[in-house]
């Protein structure tokens, strides 16, 4: 009987969140910054006079998107600019969601006193809402939510920045597709947790829908990607779309 309760209850959880699709496009975008005399001593890269220069790209819900390249490439300027705390001097991004783009590049932060569950749910102005929408995508990802986040392992610590990310991300008035962007966010870790969370981030792009855009030194690292980009001097130099 609970079993078939928790099969029940999670249905009518998948309806009642029945998150509408999100959708980025970068349409011939470029960016510049001042050239300072510390840019000039320390960039790693010669002085160029675009960071990004006609970069375009489309991602819809469910992708999983990777970006590569040598450091100063302009991978970090993309989602900067899809974070929206930077304007393009040249093109457009367009970002069709009521979700707004959520930007993760270390661990999350957290005290010792809450559960997962109830610092979900602070980010929430419809506890109610807010508690659906932590169980629905909680069962996702097989994240126990009633630990703290202190308990957790050091791949349910990620998992837990990913259900926090979402939450924060999505627009309960009007749900859509949730926008994470992972910047180097796992680099440092082992491949063993990598993969751990990497199931989690194939889950939410496959049952939330979610749009994830990564950025990563180690690609290596990551097998359930949809599709990949390479930078080079503020270019892509090249674009792929991955079979599944």
């Amino acid at each position: 009987m609970k079993c078939n309760y928790l099969i029940t209850l999670l249905f009518h959880l998948a309806e009642a969140f029945n998150l509408q699709p999100s959708t980025i496009a970068l349409k011939s975008v470029s960016q510049s910054y001042e050239d300072t005399w510390l840019r000039k001593l320390f960039s790693p890269e010669p002085r160029r006079n675009f960071a990004i220069k006609d970069v375009s790209f489309n991602v819809t819900s469910g992708d999983f998107l990777v970006i590569l390249g040598i450091s100063s490439s302009g991978k970090s300027t993309i989602l900067r600019l899809i974070d929206g705390v930077e304007k393009p001097v040249r093109g457009e991004v367009v970002i069709d969601s009521t979700s707004k783009p959520v930007y993760l590049d270390c661990k999350p932060e957290f005290n010792d006193k809450d559960t997962t569950h109830d610092i979900c749910l602070s980010l929430c102005e419809n506890k109610d809402l807010g508690a659906e929408l932590t169980f629905f995508l909680s069962r996702i990802i097989d994240l126990d939510v009633s630990k703290k986040p202190a308990d957790l392992s050091i791949s349910d610590t990620f998992k837990y920045g990913l259900l926090k990310a979402c939450v924060e991300s999505i627009d309960l008035k009007e749900p859509n597709a949730p926008i994470l962007l992972l910047d180097e966010w796992m680099d440092k870790e082992t491949p063993k947790i990598v993969e751990k969370v990497e199931e989690a981030i194939a889950l939410l792009t496959n049952e939330a829908s979610a749009i994830i855009i990564c950025i990563t030194h180690k690609p290596s690292h990551f097998r359930n990607f949809h599709k990949s980009i390479t930078m080079c001097q503020g270019e892509i130099i090249e674009a792929a779309l991955i079979d599944s």
